[in-house]
């Protein structure tokens, strides 16, 4: 992982004060995972765009399906983003639970296994960002409670040919997050969260590499196996393809208003220097 600050400006809900840490000394510190819902990290990313925000220098370098190997062996999604500017590398977790009752749960507010896949059948669902505060992968499963765990699917996202934003990716989570945000034992569980976002994911990047561990082994719980159909997989992409192109317009306009403020502001300045 790349040491250098670089440019002073990062987006530091992905990349938390645990970075500067790093930079800074040998610090073993550890804090907590910074967590977002799907909604919030989107209205993070799509509608408070500044330029020292850095939102469009974050790209997502591959995404791992995960599963814990105890329990019902829970599913999820870890994340790996890098600030292209200051080479920065951090992890995500993503996952969706059946939100606890009663008591705080550490994390994502239930507990994967135990009340997020397996108890009751029926509540609302908990879906969530689980942010890394200083880059450090096993930790972070440590903190959010997957360990032990296998990693059954990679992708790998080429920057140039075919690259994937995180603003990207959070706007296909916060879509289906919001299509469904009941939590269902015998439909929308974590098998059916990651699962759906993972074929839209290569239906979306077709060029990403693909890399498997071992066939069926991805929506896998007891005797059965959840399987996303096509029909579903290409509804929610369809639906991101229209929200997109609204973040896009977003962001475009957002920028050309910083632009023209930075404008103003620096002539202003010259004025001041000259009088």
């Amino acid at each position: 992982m790349a040491q250098s600050l670089g440019s002073p400006y990062r987006l530091r809900d992905i990349f938390p004060p645990g970075f500067d840490i790093r930079v800074s000394s040998q610090s073993s510190y550890g804090g907590e995972p910074y967590t977002f819902t799907p909604r919030q990290l989107y209205d993070k990313l799509t509608y408070q765009y500044t330029p020292g925000g850095c939102v469009q220098s974050v790209l997502v370098n591959s995404v791992w399906y995960g599963k814990q190997k105890t329990g019902v062996r829970h599913e999820f999604i870890l994340v790996e983003v890098e600030d292209i500017n200051t080479g920065f590398v951090n992890y995500i977790v993503l996952d969706r639970n059946k939100k606890a009752t009663a008591g705080p749960v550490k994390g994502n507010n239930a507990t994967p296994g135990n009340g997020g896949c397996s108890q009751s059948s029926r509540g609302p669902a908990s879906d969530a960002f689980r942010v890394s505060y200083d880059g450090k992968e096993v930790e972070l499963l440590g903190e959010c409670l997957l360990l032990p765990r296998r990693y059954v699917e990679k992708l790998e996202f080429d920057h140039v040919a075919e690259p994937l934003y995180l603003y990207q990716l959070v706007t296909l989570v916060h879509i289906l997050s919001q299509a469904s945000n009941t939590y269902n034992l015998g439909r929308e569980n974590c098998y059916w969260f990651s699962g759906v976002l993972w074929e839209c994911l290569r239906e979306l990047r077709p060029l990403a590499t693909h890399i498997s561990h071992g066939p069926k082994r991805r929506g896998k719980f007891g005797l059965l196996r959840y399987t996303p159909d096509n029909e579903e997989k290409q509804k929610y992409c369809n639906a991101f393809k229209d929200d997109i192109v609204k973040v896009e317009d977003r962001l475009k306009q957002s920028r050309q208003v910083c632009s023209a403020d930075s404008i103003y502001l620096a002539q202003r300045s010259l004025m001041h220097y000259i009088v």
